[in-house]
């Protein structure tokens, strides 16, 4: 169990292709392309991120979608936190119930340690930093030069989407029906 799930891997990879405000309105279309998010689930995924206050979504001709505040101002754990909330934070790497410092489960030390340290690296993260890191690559070719900031990072994708969280679309769907 990490704390990133698939929706929360899409929710950074959007938002790094995005502007600050104050800058051109990105369309969901081309954040879809560049991404490879479906376009529906991008949608209602940029609309819960517009309800909780992280984007401003304009409509009509000249709209789209930018960043409600500066990509240096947003971390990895605010999204991480906006779309899944903070139970990753108590919850068992085995997925007891019980698992807590009174009843430890085998787990238990090595998870606490591993989780407060994943928790420290994601709040230091912001998401300026991380479309830097994109676009330091693109600059030496690794990565296309139309690709927005961090969609094709395969290092990043590796933690944004370890092989065991991926799931199929009625799962994907689920998950957004609960944020």
């Amino acid at each position: 169990m990490l704390p990133l799930s698939q929706t929360a891997g899409y929710a950074v990879l959007a938002l790094s292709c995005l502007r600050d405000p104050g800058g051109e309105p990105t369309l969901v279309q081309d954040v879809a392309d560049r991404t490879g998010i479906p376009k529906p689930y991008l949608s209602k995924l940029m609309n819960i991120l517009g309800r909780k206050g992280i984007v401003k979504t304009k409509r009509g001709n000249q709209g789209g979608v930018v960043l409600a505040k500066a990509a240096q101002e947003i971390t990895l754990d605010q999204i991480q936190e906006l779309v899944e909330g903070t139970d990753w934070r108590e919850a068992c790497v085995l997925g007891l119930s019980h698992c807590s410092d009174e009843r430890a489960c085998p787990a238990h030390d090595f998870w606490k340690t591993e989780r407060d340290r994943i928790f420290h690296v994601l709040k230091e993260i912001t998401l300026a930093e991380v479309a830097a890191f994109e676009q330091s690559l693109a600059g030496k070719g690794l990565v296309p030069e139309n690709a927005c900031p961090n969609a094709r990072s395969l290092l990043l994708r590796s933690l944004l989407f370890p092989v065991h969280q991926r799931v199929g679309k009625s799962k994907r769907h689920a998950q957004l029906q609960h944020l």
